[in-house]
């Protein structure tokens, strides 16, 4: 006798074989989106994405910290220190 267990399904009861079980998909939920009135009409705006000054954008970023973005490639070896 087998040992798998047996699962019923729209066309009967079937063996399940280790492996190969069916996998449930997880419920996402949505995220919350600003709802901006434009023009007498409600719109969404996604976070992130809504409409910024220059002035705005650069408070923004002078308050990120700064970030390299290229490593520094060392002397040694080069022809300055021979």
């Amino acid at each position: 006798m087998i040992n798998t267990p047996i699962e019923k399904t729209k066309d009967g009861w079937q063996y399940v074989i280790p492996g190969t079980e069916r996998i449930v998909p997880k419920r996402r939920k949505q995220k919350s989106f600003n709802v901006d009135i434009v023009d007498g009409q409600s719109q969404y705006v996604i976070p992130g994405a809504e409409q910024t000054s220059i002035r705005e954008m650069l408070l923004r970023k002078m308050s990120q910290p700064i970030t390299v973005r290229k490593r520094q490639k060392s002397l040694v070896g080069s022809p300055l220190f021979q």
